[in-house]
């Protein structure tokens, strides 16, 4: 990650490393001196600073973001970016404390901006503290020294802005990505980086965000990109009915997969409903029971992030029978699983003789033969079917 003049990296085992400029302090090994080579980041205590699952480096700060959830700076503080309300600079991580401020806060990642820090909600929208003079915070003003506070990104309403799955921040500008493909940016302009198509003596900053425009003033379109924001429900199995609530699906059909802990993708062939915000879908068949991912495929080809699912298999299984003859008036008890609690929908499926059901559960069933018809084998086969499959067939001979 390259901040300014300075770079850090994350090592697999959670340790941050840093090098280069150290004047406030970025390189957080205790020390203000530039750094040639890699260092190791430290704590307050001197020890490896460890835990860590996201870095980003600022202009003369970094921020971490560690595996528990707690968000950590380091280097300038002055500006606020820090997130700790203090004034300084810090040469050791300390913790971003204003993110307890942040009510119901998920993080999904953060970017050191500038002399800002940024934190982007699994809801899709944007907080930020630090630095704002030129409104890089899109809260609606600019203050010219630093937000000590977080504030929230928000549009010339007032209300917050959500849909966003992707973002990146500079010294004077914020931009971001939204699932309905559509890119904004916030902050200065002095080079028309707002990319509305107006120059600098039209819009000078803008202290909410504004939407990118194309050469023709059409709004600029990415591929929108899916994202799923709830399931109907967390488990099923073969024709059960979900629903997906979400953004940027498309109105055009596209393909809903199930994706196995192999890797195996199944399609379901049964949508019925498709719109940018809404599927109806039946689970397909076919797909190896346990906990699989649910995936959004839209009609430009993008696939949401994969939603956890626990697929059942509910194939009736057969484990044991009370005889393994037949014949006029004989008595059958069939145990196993997954038979259905009554027989409405679930069948026995027998070839040469008829039966009446005594008692059907969903672990045993008990049934009478009532008659049996002759057969050149003298075997009579029997199985249970039910919408979710067939179980294996059990035979029987004639009782002497």
């Amino acid at each position: 990650y390259i901040g300014g003049s300075f770079n850090v990296a994350l090592k697999e085992d959670g340790t941050v490393w840093a090098w280069g400029a150290n004047g406030d302090g970025q390189l957080g090994d205790g020390t203000t001196i530039d750094k040639y080579y890699a260092v190791q980041v430290l704590d307050e205590l001197m020890n490896p600073f460890t835990g860590v699952s996201a870095i980003s480096a600022g202009s003369y700060h970094t921020v971490a973001l560690k595996r528990d959830g707690t968000i950590w700076a380091w280097g300038d503080g002055w500006r606020g970016g820090l997130g700790n309300r203090k004034s300084k600079d810090k040469l050791n991580p300390v913790p971003a404390s204003v993110v307890s401020k942040i009510p119901g806060l998920k993080i999904s990642s953060i970017i050191a901006g500038g002399a800002a820090t940024y934190v982007l909600s699994k809801n899709g929208s944007i907080w930020g503290w630090g630095k704002n003079n030129r409104g890089q915070m899109g809260n609606g003003t600019n203050d010219k020294y630093a937000s000590k506070d977080p504030v929230q990104m928000s549009s010339k309403l007032g209300e917050p802005i959500r849909g966003i799955i992707s973002f990146d921040a500079s010294w004077a500008n914020t931009g971001f990505l939204k699932a309905n493909g559509t890119v904004w940016m916030c902050g200065s302009n002095e080079t028309g980086q707002l990319g509305t198509g107006e120059l600098y003596d039209d819009i000078y900053e803008a202290w909410h965000p504004v939407q990118v425009r194309d050469s023709n003033n059409l709004p600029f379109v990415w591929s929108a990109i899916p994202k799923i924001e709830s399931l109907s429900k967390n488990t099923g199995a073969y024709k059960d009915k979900i629903i997906i609530k979400g953004i940027g699906f498309e109105n055009e059909r596209g393909r809903v997969l199930i994706v196995d802990n192999n890797g195996i993708a199944t399609a379901s062939e049964e949508i019925l409903l498709w719109r940018n915000d809404k599927i109806k879908f039946r689970l397909p068949w076919g797909v190896t029971a346990g906990d699989v991912k649910i995936i959004v495929e839209n009609s430009s080809g993008n696939q949401s992030e994969g939603e956890s699912f626990t697929y059942m298999d509910l194939k009736p299984v057969i484990k044991k029978v009370s005889r393994q003859c037949i014949k006029n008036g004989s008595k059958i008890t069939i145990i196993g699983k997954n038979f259905g609690r009554t027989g409405g929908g679930y069948y026995l499926r027998e070839r040469g003789f008829l039966y009446n059901v005594l008692f059907w559960s969903e672990r045993k069933i008990k049934i009478k033969v009532t008659k049996v018809y002759e057969n050149e084998k003298n075997i009579w086969n029997l199985q249970i079917r039910t919408r979710y499959g067939d179980s294996k067939k059990i035979s029987f001979e004639r009782c002497q």
